[in-house]
């Protein structure tokens, strides 16, 4: 036994020495401690700010999201070429990538800059013509949002040059601090009687404080490296060849995320805005936490398959969406189960009383559209990229058809079903990895689906029929989603772990009793 929990020791302490656990576990806790303090501000800034206001800087980051997209996809060149670039020491190969990106950034950060500025008042469209104060604030604020999208588009080629190097640790503990930073600052400025415009500036000026970190960090991870931007035509056959792809997925996954709060805002406002994203903001982080925490997965995934070792990647992948189904049904049980209380408590019973269904249909949707995490991560890292893209486009297409129809028609829950169309696109992804890449045939699929499965259907019929466990005071709350939480996480860890756990131990009594007959 003592020398069972020593070796067991042994190989935890040595697997927390890997780049690859180190990279896991920032990422984790960055989308921990992010969510974290979201959840504490987001009742101060919505009771300071009111709904209207609340939802239009809400919308003010989704326009962000959207126009940073201009970037064409180079900076995944950078992280794709890049590090294969390290593996074999060529520097001269990448900083010919790293300069044309450079330029190119630089280039399209600027335009998108003055663009935004002179924009500014054509956008009052999205926040339903506001006028009066409202409209002021919107104004003035975009005017200057153009200035951060134009250094977010800078400050991705420098993130991407610490990703390629494997670090995605170092850019979450810098990412974890300027979030921690800014969303306190937020909280201060609004106390102070600031509102749209003095949360813009602020995010700008953190904005320009992260770049500036990331680019030391680049610096100091490889010196050869030369940020001087240069035009090169070679170059940018080989960034835009492959970033044209990456750029095409990140416009649909920006659809995906971020297409539905304009359209709320414009069929029904900012503050119906308002009300929507706060359910948003538990519900995305079932998609969030497991898509950064395996970020690390496209860089390993092409890693393994440029040095050909099929068998290796074969039992990542695999690993990998146990994880990640794991994690999801952990995490998405307990919050479907307790979405009442969860508002009750975090806003108020007025707010939870109104909104708790659309919190409930909001993680089905988002929790569906897990199921291909991992896919993603491994068709991007080996060599399928133009498929990745047309699925990605398919399931964005599909969302935001589906928000056109469904918005206007059943109001804010018609964006809780849309996201539930894509399920069926990530099933037929995984469907083509595993059985005509892999030969895994049904196992892994089905295995990885019908226990999530048949915990969301008896959880609904709970709700439905009895309205579920309610807890009425945060301590009580808080324990309740850890016990459940703890159930749903060993209830599935036997379920995706336990049949191999066992067959190994029955294997190894086997070998045991033939050695001892010898």
């Amino acid at each position: 036994m003592r020398s069972a929990l020593k070796t067991l020791f042994g190989k935890a302490k040595q697997m927390g020495k890997t780049r690859d656990f180190k990279n896991l576990t920032y990422s984790s806790m960055e989308f921990i401690v992010n969510p974290l303090i979201t959840i504490l501000i987001t009742p101060l800034l919505l009771k300071m700010l009111g709904a209207e206001f609340y939802g239009s800087w809400i919308l003010m980051g989704s326009i962000i999201a959207i126009l940073s997209v201009t970037n064409l996809g180079v900076s995944s060149s950078v992280v794709k070429f890049g590090s294969a670039y390290l593996e074999t020491h060529d520097y001269v190969s990448f900083n010919r990538v790293l300069r044309f990106t450079m330029a190119l950034c630089l280039l399209i950060g600027a335009g998108t800059t003055v663009l935004l500025y002179l924009l500014g008042p054509s956008l009052l469209v999205l926040f339903q013509n506001a006028a009066g104060e409202t409209g002021e604030q919107i104004v003035a604020a975009t005017r200057v949002l153009g200035a951060v999208v134009g250094v977010k588009i800078i400050s991705s080629v420098f993130a991407a040059v610490c990703m390629a190097h494997h670090r995605y640790d170092v850019l979450n503990k810098t990412n974890m601090l300027v979030n921690v930073v800014t969303n306190l600052m937020s909280v201060v400025l609004v106390y102070f009687g600031f509102k749209l415009l003095g949360l813009v500036v602020l995010m700008l000026l953190m904005s320009i404080g992260a770049a500036g970190f990331q680019y030391m960090i680049g610096r100091r991870l490889s010196p050869e490296l030369n940020y001087t931007p240069r035009w090169d035509r070679e170059a940018s056959r080989t960034v835009l060849g492959y970033g044209m792809y990456s750029w095409l997925q990140v416009i649909s996954s920006v659809i995906y995320t971020q297409m539905d709060r304009v359209i709320i805002s414009s069929f029904l406002g900012p503050a119906a805005l308002g009300m929507y994203s706060v359910c948003m903001q538990l519900a995305a982080k079932l998609h969030e936490i497991p898509a950064a925490a395996g970020a690390f997965l496209f860089p390993k995934f092409s890693s393994l398959r440029e040095s050909g070792n099929v068998e290796e990647l074969k039992k990542v992948y695999i690993f990998a969406n146990k994880i990640v189904i794991l994690a999801v049904t952990s995490l998405s049980v307990p919050m479907l189960l307790y979405a009442e209380s969860i508002l009750t408590v975090w806003i108020s019973p007025e707010f939870a009383a109104e909104a708790s269904t659309l919190l409930r249909l909001l993680i089905v949707g988002v929790a569906s559209g897990t199921v291909a995490i991992v896919a993603f991560y491994y068709l991007n890292g080996t060599e399928y990229v133009k498929l990745n893209t047309g699925i990605n486009f398919g399931t964005s297409a599909a969302t935001l058809l589906g928000s056109l129809i469904l918005i206007p028609l059943l109001g804010i829950p018609g964006a809780a079903f849309s996201r539930m169309l894509g399920f069926p696109i990530g099933i037929g992804a995984r469907v083509f990895i595993e059985f005509r890449l892999m030969g895994l045939k049904m196992k892994l699929l089905l295995g990885t689906l019908i226990p999530p499965v048949c915990l969301f259907l008896l959880s609904g019929m709970w709700v439905y029929w009895s309205g579920g466990p309610s807890a009425g005071s945060l301590i009580s709350l808080l324990l309740q989603l850890a016990a459940a939480g703890t159930v749903v996480l060993i209830l599935m860890g036997v379920l995706l772990f336990g049949v191999k756990i066992l067959s190994l131990r029955i294997g190894r009594l086997r070998k045991r009793e033939r050695e001892e007959a010898v």
